[in-house]
C-alpha cells in the first residue's frame, strides 16, 4: 500500500491502475478479486466435506474461485494453517503429515464465504 501511495499521490488512481500495481507485487493471479469480487455480486461458498488418506475434500458451492485458508486442529489447538488457490467443482487438498482431529476452512473469517456452517470436518482416525 505504501508503494501505491508513493506512486499515485496527487493523482487519480483508476481500478486498472490498482489491479496492475497489486499484480506487480503478487506472485498469484489476482484477477478473481478485481473481475469477480469487485465487479459482480457472485457469492463465495466453499464446503469442507471429508478427510481421507490425509487429504481434505472441498467443494466450491459458490460462484467465486477465490483462495481459501485451511486450518488444522488437535484438541482445539491450531496445528497448521495454509492457503489454497481458488478452484471450481471439487478438489482434494493435501494436508500436512501432522496429527489433527479437525480441519476448518476460513477459520479466521478472513474471506467472504457466505455459509460458515459447512466449513468444518473431523478426521475419522
Amino acid at each position: 500500500m505504501q508503494s501505491l501511495f508513493d506512486e499515485w499521490k496527487f493523482k487519480h488512481v483508476q481500478p486498472n491502475d490498482l489491479h496492475n500495481h497489486f499484480g506487480e507485487y503478487s506472485s498469484k493471479n489476482i484477477d478473481w478479486f478485481f473481475n469477480d469480487v469487485i465487479q459482480t455480486t457472485k457469492k463465495m461458498d466453499y464446503s469442507a466435506n471429508k478427510i481421507k488418506n490425509n487429504k481434505l475434500l472441498v467443494k466450491n458451492k459458490g460462484e467465486l474461485t477465490s483462495p481459501i485458508s485451511v486450518t488444522g486442529f488437535l484438541k482445539n489447538k491450531i496445528i497448521f494453517t495454509f492457503w489454497e488457490d481458488g478452484f471450481t467443482g471439487n478438489k482434494w487438498i493435501e494436508l500436512p503429515e501432522e496429527k489433527f482431529d479437525k480441519v476448518i476452512i476460513n477459520y479466521n473469517y478472513n474471506t467472504i464465504d457466505i455459509k460458515t456452517t459447512n466449513n468444518t470436518t473431523k478426521d475419522k482416525k
